[in-house]
C-alpha cells in the first residue's frame, strides 16, 4: 500500500521517504508536511488480526492537538479501496 495524499483540516500530504528500506522500524517510510512543514512520520505496519497493511502515523503540530497524535492511514469501513483515511481515538 502506498498512499500518496491524507487531507484533514489542515490539510497534508503523506509523501513517501527517501530513506532507505530496513528492517528497523524507528526510521519512517513517509513524511507528513503541511506545505513545507514537516508535522510528522508513518511507518507501514501489517495488522495482526485482519492480516491487512496500514501506515502508523505520529503528528505533531499545534493546530492538530496540543500533544503528539497517533493515528493510523488505512481503508476506513464502507471505503472503496484505495481511498484512505486517517483514523483515531480522539479520546486518546
Amino acid at each position: 500500500m502506498v498512499p500518496t495524499r491524507a487531507s484533514s483540516r489542515p490539510s497534508a500530504s503523506v509523501q513517501r521517504s527517501r530513506s532507505s528500506p530496513t528492517s528497523v522500524t524507528a526510521i519512517p517510510n513517509y513524511r507528513v508536511l503541511s506545505g513545507e512543514v514537516e508535522i510528522g512520520a508513518g511507518w507501514n505496519r501489517r495488522s495482526e488480526s485482519s492480516g491487512r497493511d496500514y501506515v502508523s502515523l505520529s503528528l505533531a503540530a499545534p493546530e492538530l492537538a496540543p500533544r503528539r497524535l497517533y493515528a493510523n492511514l488505512g481503508r476506513a469501513a464502507g471505503e472503496a479501496e484505495g481511498r484512505l483515511a486517517i483514523i483515531w481515538n480522539p479520546a486518546d
